[in-house]
């Protein structure tokens, strides 16, 4: 907001202080431990879903330049930026051959590598897209809530995270 000029009314600042305070409480109620290996479906479906975000994107961007597009595209982004992180983390946790040999080649195979580089660039245009169209506070906290709230989500119900036992309600 202060490189745009914009100043904070109350309830811009008390939204701030929720998604904060919820980071915080999802972040600790995290469970160490390592997660399930994703089957091939689980892989697909991450890479094809940066396509149907594409096209929301791209239904976002011709609606208009109003507030609702603004939402529409923030989401979109965090969407997207949530589809990177869940990219990067299927890319490491291969077997390690990244790094040794022929691991240049693996890596270059591999599809979450052009599915994160594809989930960046959406999520950087629609981004862009949105702070055109509304305000920095409204689209920035759109952007955190679905670029975090999504993977953990999907990090429950497909890659087997957990809470820590009694912060489930927390975690949710």
């Amino acid at each position: 907001a202060v490189f745009f000029s914009e100043r904070l009314i109350a309830r811009g600042w008390a939204a701030l202080a929720l998604i904060c305070i919820g980071l915080v409480a999802v972040a600790a109620s995290a469970a160490p431990e390592a997660a399930d290996v994703p089957d091939t479906g689980t892989k697909v479906g991450i890479v094809a879903a940066v396509v149907v975000l594409a096209v929301l994107g791209w239904l976002a961007l011709r609606h208009g330049q109003d507030t609702r597009s603004a939402i529409a595209l923030a989401t979109v982004s965090g969407l997207a930026y949530g589809g990177a992180a869940l990219a990067a983390r299927l890319l490491a946790s291969g077997d390690g051959t990244y790094l040794s040999g022929d691991g240049l080649l693996h890596l270059l195979a591999d599809p979450m590598l052009y599915a994160l580089i594809a989930y960046g660039a959406l999520g950087l245009a629609t981004f862009s897209a949105a702070l055109q169209r509304g305000t920095v506070t409204t689209v920035a906290a759109v952007v955190v809530v679905a670029e975090t709230v999504a993977p953990a989500l999907a990090g429950i119900a497909l890659l087997g995270d957990r809470a820590k036992p009694g912060l489930g309600v927390v975690a949710v």
